[in-house]
């Protein structure tokens, strides 16, 4: 082996993921890996769509073209990178192979370990928020039988990856994501006029924007005073507009907002309180991103939230309305408890970087190749 520790991130996520989540980690995690001493950083994705990509550091090496979102074309993509990807990875040699999502084979299946994340057990606990044909399940547990360690973004994923298929906890570590909002410092005049409510993401499912939509309809204080507005996930759908006409909400009081970070910020920096309702998740970024920019946060009480954000947001039961109305009462009435949580929220969220996730994870690595 050489003295340089060589790592290799498999296309999964870039070739299917412009923006998001999970190709944000990744993206994050080998450019903070590839500034580390002693290791050698690249990214195999022969044709990408991912626009995190293109603001790499030179130190990482992308192996692969950036190629547009075109209808049609993402099974070509898939196939294309699932043929072409395995001979890049094997002519760079790797030491340590880490696989960007769930699949049913090697991303490279000699001469490396293989190292994969675990995000949560979403699709184990709420088989109903996702469609029959979604298989997520399946390759996720072929992909961790094959696995060397697997990394847990939290300890509640990291429990209930263990309980729920009987992995060891011995081939599991829990490494926290970071949170890095571009902008977040800046200070923005507000793009809305009314003062509102902030919710951020997708919203099907386990995401329980529906218990948000009946909070606001069924609280006339909450409607009366405050506007809702939801960033990115896309448009209202048909039942979500059906929930608005049931409560005779009109598009200006529950309105969707898009763009870029300095939007998310703007909206951040000027909303009233920031609601997080998941009825599980195994971490949670956007509260983080609210507490960095002194967004008050309600969250639900379920999954990781807890141990994430700790004693800097207010909680509730995210399936009553009526407890996530009456955590948004606490701080908009008490503007003492308010400048409180948001201190503790600066607090918090700067616990959590990325280049800690980085260093991390290259202890991982470097236990591994050992």
């Amino acid at each position: 082996m050489s003295s340089r520790l060589k790592v290799a991130y498999d296309y999964q996520i870039f070739g299917g993921q412009k923006y998001g989540g999970i190709s944000r980690y990744f993206f994050e995690l080998a450019n903070h890996i590839s500034q580390l001493d002693g290791v050698s950083a690249s990214i195999v994705a022969p044709l990408y769509i991912n626009s995190y990509l293109n603001a790499s550091h030179s130190n990482l090496k992308i192996i692969g073209k950036s190629v547009p979102v075109v209808k049609g074309t993402w099974q070509f993509y898939r196939l294309y990178n699932a043929l072409v990807s395995p001979s890049k990875i094997a002519m760079l040699a790797p030491d340590i192979v880490h696989e960007t999502y769930y699949s049913d084979r090697y991303a490279l299946r000699r001469g490396a370990r293989t190292v994969l994340t675990v995000y949560d057990m979403i699709h184990e606990l709420f088989p109903n928020s996702f469609r029959r044909s979604d298989n997520t399940s399946e390759l996720k547990m072929r992909a961790i039988e094959r696995a060397d360690h697997i990394i847990c973004i939290s300890k509640t994923t990291q429990r209930d990856l263990v309980n729920h298929l009987n992995i060891s906890v011995d081939k599991t570590s829990v490494i926290y994501l970071g949170v890095q909002l571009e902008n977040s410092k800046l200070s923005l005049k507000p793009i809305r006029n009314r003062p509102y409510l902030l919710y951020v993401g997708s919203r099907g499912g386990y995401k329980n924007f529906k218990t948000t939509l009946e909070m606001y309809g069924t609280h006339p204080w909450v409607r009366d005073g405050y506007d809702l507005v939801f960033f990115g996930g896309g448009p209202l759908d048909t039942n979500e507009q059906a929930l608005l006409n049931n409560f005779n909400l009109s598009d200006r009081q529950v309105c969707h907002e898009t763009g870029g970070d300095a939007a998310l910020v703007n909206l951040y920096q000027n909303a009233a309180v920031f609601i997080y309702p998941s009825f599980y998740e195994g971490f949670g970024i956007p509260p983080l991103e609210a507490m960095s920019c002194r967004c008050p946060v309600v969250s639900s009480n379920a999954g990781a939230m807890p141990e994430i954000l700790g004693d800097a947001a207010e909680f509730f039961d995210p399936f009553s309305a009526s407890s996530m109305a009456d955590a948004i009462q606490r701080i908009v009435c008490n503007d003492q408890h308010k400048d409180k949580l948001i201190q503790l929220g600066l607090d918090r969220a700067a616990q959590f970087s990325w280049e800690k996730c980085a260093k991390d994870t290259l202890e991982v690595y470097q236990n591994l190749s050992h």
